[in-house]
């Protein structure tokens, strides 16, 4: 069940309710029968060989592993975005361990049935093979990216940036405790170190820590900013106006490559991560931008780099990357994986 934000107290019971009992899975769990029919109806009419089903919500992918077992000549591609059950910490609110075993078969029936399985990192890939060595073979790894189209009203966006007084960074996205830890430990790095003009950090979110939310509010922190989310054309645009683009990784997902760092290197913006060393945090590096953990010394050095780029603007966005994760070029990586 998708549910927007603006939730009553009957839908929030509601979801409680599905989810406990009947949708313990996701809220596709029961698409099976829907989906099966349409299927027919499609292939009645047109000849489909290729069928690629993306998770999460997880049960269609096993709905498909299903309707591969019954019509074996199908070419099913798995898409994995997020995470399944083997690298999922997930618990049911009643009966765990069964409903736990069951979705752990789910997906080792799904690996099994399937001929290709794409995943969105290279740790990602390399973890899974190590579970299900006997679909190795199967899997790939094609990277989430972004659509030039979202951005072909931003291309004069990085020359509107010229001198000026102030030096702005901006972060987009959910501000839970997790990366809330992050941000505080930027921003009173920030606080510390005497930059030759203004700091000023703009955060764009409604998912933001109570704690963190209660700190940024006092006078010290004048220079930090909490606005409302934005659409995302619109915050696009403003991102635009902004020297540095932050993007963070919690500290229990080294192996996280949030999509956020893909339409920073869209807008052509230096990007700053806080994350544990794992592959995006090696890629930035790699590509010589702003990379920290979370210890304060290691964001210390950041900020000092970070100061030294303010004087002599030495960096730049990491443009070898920008084709990379064009979505035409991925696009390409998915028809490599058609039937022949």
């Amino acid at each position: 069940m998708a549910l927007s934000e603006e939730r009553t107290f009957f839908v929030k019971s509601l979801h409680h309710v599905l989810s406990t009992f009947t949708h313990y899975k996701d809220e596709a769990q029961f698409w099976g029968k829907a989906l099966f029919k349409k299927l027919e109806d499609l292939r009645s009419k047109y000849e489909i060989k290729d069928f690629i089903v993306t998770g999460a919500p997880f049960s269609p992918i096993y709905h498909m592993a299903k309707y591969k077992e019954q019509n074996p000549e199908i070419n099913l591609i798995i898409d994995l975005r997020d995470p399944w059950m083997q690298l999922l910490n997930k618990s049911h609110k009643i009966f765990n361990k069964q409903r736990k075993i069951e979705e752990l078969e789910n997906e080792a029936f799904s690996f099994k049935q399937a001929d290709k399985i794409i995943l969105v990192t290279e740790t990602f890939k390399s973890m899974y093979q190590e579970i299900y060595p006997e679909s190795a073979f199967k899997m790939t790894t094609i990277f989430n990216g972004y659509d030039p189209e979202d951005f072909c009203n931003q291309e004069e966006g990085t020359k509107t940036i010229v001198a000026k007084d102030v030096i702005k960074i901006a972060y987009a996205g959910a501000l839970f405790k997790g990366r809330a830890i992050a941000m505080g430990l930027l921003v009173d790095q920030l606080a510390s170190v005497n930059f030759p003009k203004l700091i000023v950090v703009d955060i764009f979110s409604n998912q933001i820590d109570s704690e963190f939310q209660k700190r940024m509010a006092s006078p010290a922190y004048e220079w930090v900013s909490i606005h409302a989310p934005l659409p995302q054309a619109k915050l696009f645009e403003r991102l635009n106006e902004y020297d540095y683009l932050l993007t963070i990784n919690t500290q229990n997902a080294p192996f996280a490559f949030g999509t956020k760092v893909f339409e920073y290197i869209a807008l052509e913006k230096k990007v700053i991560l806080i994350s544990p060393k794992g592959e995006l945090y090696d890629l930035l590096e790699e590509h010589d931008q702003f990379v920290a953990n979370y210890e304060t010394e290691s964001i210390l050095n950041m900020i000092n780099e970070l100061k030294k780029d303010v004087i002599d603007k030495q960096k730049v966005y990491p443009s070898k990357l920008k084709d990379r994760f064009n979505i035409k070029v991925l696009t390409n990586q998915v028809v490599t994986l058609f039937s022949k």
